[in-house]
């Protein structure tokens, strides 16, 4: 997997999580100071490209722990939060620069996540969604994504399978289910 933060970022929560447009906490709706440079400097970028030598049909796939700090209502990485819905497009748009730049770097992105396990809120890098909001998002991320010519396949959920049926309603609702490709689940209860 390829995720957004924290799985390569070796940073603690008073020390360095971040993402690919903090902009200082000012907001930068247009993503103009985006940047996957840091992902170069810490040599994720080289390894991925190696991993690709070695196996060129593997697939990756990118995971966002947490938007910038800035599109959410806490003003923080950390401790849940969720989106303002003026930045769902902002959002939906980082998205798209991310697989852009990947690829760019020679690296596809299979598949993204709208998000990782949008059922909790805790002290790492995490954002809250309600299922309405989360339907809201699943519009606008297919349609920014058909919009970019993004083939990247979105997958819904990412989180604890008892959670499924809240979520399952953006698989339902006829407005949001042709831009999902599927759900991921975490097995951590073991069932």
């Amino acid at each position: 997997s390829c995720d957004f933060a924290p799985d390569f970022d070796l940073g603690k929560p008073d020390s360095g999580y971040w993402t690919y447009d903090d902009n200082g906490g000012q907001p930068d709706p247009n993503l103009t100071n985006f940047s996957i440079q840091k992902d170069i400097d810490n040599k994720t970028i080289s390894t991925l490209n190696e991993i690709l030598q070695i196996n060129p049909n593997i697939k990756f796939y990118g995971s966002c722990w947490s938007p910038p700090a800035w599109m959410k209502d806490n003003g923080s990485l950390i401790d849940g939060g969720h989106v303002l819905p003026q930045y769902y497009t902002a959002l939906a748009n980082y998205y798209v620069k991310f697989i852009q730049a990947y690829r760019n770097q020679g690296i596809p992105i299979y598949a993204i996540t709208m998000q990782n396990e949008p059922s909790i809120s805790v002290g790492y890098p995490s954002v809250h969604w309600t299922t309405d909001e989360y339907q809201n998002f699943a519009q606008i991320l297919g349609q920014t994504f058909a919009a970019n010519n993004i083939s990247t396949k979105i997958w819904g959920l990412d989180d604890n399978e008892h959670n499924t049926f809240d979520y399952a309603k953006v698989l339902q609702n006829p407005a949001t289910s042709p831009y999902l490709d599927g759900f991921g689940f975490h097995n951590y209860t073991g069932q």
